[in-house]
């Protein structure tokens, strides 16, 4: 109800606009209100001392306390921080999209995985179950034995089924995500 309202009350808003603000204008001003005594007197003096002729005119008593002041300084402040010119970006390119679809972190915690590293884990241990058995996975990564093993258990890589032609495609693009992937884990479909 308030929209149609609205849209009813809109051009009534707008109808002679530029007349009413003309009139607006053309009124007089608002007097300003009187001045309290106490403040008259201040505001009158920094009126006559703020004139033209004032700042014009050299006074001798200011120019030698200003030749007076003195700043010497030593030392490194605490406080002031220094500008890095490091987190500044390096070029103006736009920045690649990520790889697998987010940034990665730069550093994890330990007993934690990256999507990166989850792949890599799972790869390995697809590709040589002997070499890489749970236990080697665990001190590699620095997971629990228990999170590998059900890392294993009920995780599988990826498995991709390409044609021949599609294949010749991603060897082309040389993408090492891809490598990875497709390390072992190709069925070629005829």
């Amino acid at each position: 109800m308030g929209k149609a309202l609205s849209r009813l009350k809109r051009p009534g808003l707008y109808f002679n606009v530029e007349n009413r603000a003309h009139k607006v204008i053309e009124k007089e001003k608002l007097r300003v209100a009187p001045r309290h005594q106490s403040t008259e007197e201040l505001l009158k003096k920094a009126e006559a001392e703020s004139a033209p002729h004032f700042v014009a005119k050299k006074h001798d008593n200011l120019d030698n306390m200003l030749k007076q002041v003195y700043v010497k300084s030593s030392g490194h402040n605490p406080e002031f921080k220094e500008h890095r010119a490091e987190r500044l970006p390096t070029s103006r390119l736009a920045a690649p999209p990520p790889e697998l679809g987010y940034t990665e972190p730069a550093n994890v915690p330990a007993g934690k995985l990256t999507l990166r590293q989850a792949i890599e884990l799972l790869s390995k241990h697809h590709a040589d179950p002997a070499q890489f058995d749970v236990s080697n996975l665990s001190t590699h990564y620095h997971l629990k034995h228990e999170d590998v093993d059900m890392l294993l258990k009920y995780y599988r890589p990826y498995q991709a089924i390409i044609s021949p032609k599609a294949k010749e495609q991603i060897d082309k693009l040389n993408n090492p995500l891809t490598q990875t992937l497709l390390s072992g884990n190709v069925s070629e479909k005829s």
